[in-house]
């Protein structure tokens, strides 16, 4: 990938441990990783405000 790329992770997600955010962060050149405070494998459906939240500071900081 050779674009910015934003990558939310739930910070209680069972399914993906922290490390393989921080993994993937760490491997995609351009990455921002944003973990945000949501349980669960689908933060757009648990949390959707901050899902939004950090959306829109990633697109506001790269206008």
């Amino acid at each position: 990938m050779r674009q910015p790329t934003l990558i939310i992770h739930a910070g209680e997600d069972l399914a993906v441990p922290n490390q393989v955010s921080d993994y993937m962060a760490r491997r995609i050149p351009l990455a921002k990783l944003a973990t945000i405070e949501a349980r669960g494998h689908l933060p757009h459906l648990s949390a959707p405000a901050e899902v939004n939240r950090v959306i829109d500071s990633y697109l506001s900081a790269a206008a």
